[in-house]
């Protein structure tokens, strides 16, 4: 009793656990990509690391002029056997060549227009059976990652005044763009988002960081139920090679 007191209170501390979020601090400023992952109060990753204190070599001692003789001769030799090995092995011989393909150069088939369509049909159909099944459990997934502190500045630039201009208005609608579709799929906040253009600067320059939460619980509950959902279904979703979808019979 006492050992099933112990496995379901280790279980119940590990669900407690997954239901604290994983916090990413992800930013690009100057050029430079910087990522912070943490889980409580601990740093799981981060972009760029520390960096390590490097222990000094010792310096190699140089081999008299008597070993590098040695090492010479026995390179010489390590090559001479090599390529008597290689000459030793050459092509195979035309009865080997018939035991090991015994068909000759026979050309494959090639599959009609109609088999062809059978078979985009058949991996549409288990494209659609799939998401059928995890359709819901991937907007859940999404749903419970928040990107929140969403900070943009954007300058637009270029070798001459009309180059910067297109680069401003392109940037322009691509970065609401995104965010309204990202905004469709998860929780997303801004806190700035500034798109300037600058005629006296070559290249343009990109400033942007968000912060990310994810509530690992979520991910891990509703990933098992789809795989247990696919598993259940796991004849329907295998492809039928060569079978007609009607009647299930070899064609």
């Amino acid at each position: 009793m006492t050992v099933l007191i112990i496995i379901a209170a280790v279980i119940a501390f590990i669900v407690i656990l997954l239901y604290f979020p994983v916090t990413a601090e992800v930013s690009y400023v100057n050029k430079e990509l910087r990522v912070r992952v943490k889980y409580l109060m601990f740093t799981v990753f981060s972009i760029p690391a520390k960096k390590k204190k490097r222990r000094e070599k010792k310096p190699k001692k140089e081999k008299t002029p008597k070993e590098n003789k040695d090492d010479i001769s026995a390179d010489e030799d390590k090559d001479g056997s090599s390529s008597d090995t290689k000459n030793q092995g050459g092509k195979l011989s035309p009865e080997d060549e018939e035991l090991l393909n015994p068909d000759g150069d026979k050309k494959k088939q090639k599959k009609t227009v109609s088999e062809i369509m059978d078979v985009i049909r058949d991996y549409k159909r288990i494209i659609l059976l799939v998401w059928e099944l995890v359709n819901k459990h991937i907007k859940k997934i999404c749903k419970c990652v928040r990107i929140s502190g969403v900070e943009i500045d954007i300058t637009a630039a270029g070798e001459d005044a009309y180059e910067a201009s297109m680069l401003y208005g392109r940037l322009h609608a691509a970065v609401w763009n995104i965010i309204a579709f990202v905004g469709l799929l998860m929780p997303i906040s801004v806190k700035s988002a500034e798109i300037r253009i600058s005629y006296n600067t070559e290249e343009p320059i990109y400033n942007v960081g968000a912060k990310v939460k994810i509530t690992p619980a979520v991910i891990v509950g509703n990933v098992i139920v789809a795989a247990f959902k696919l598993l259940l279904h796991i004849n329907e979703i295998r492809p039928k090679n060569g079978k007609d979808v009607n009647n299930g019979h070899k064609s």
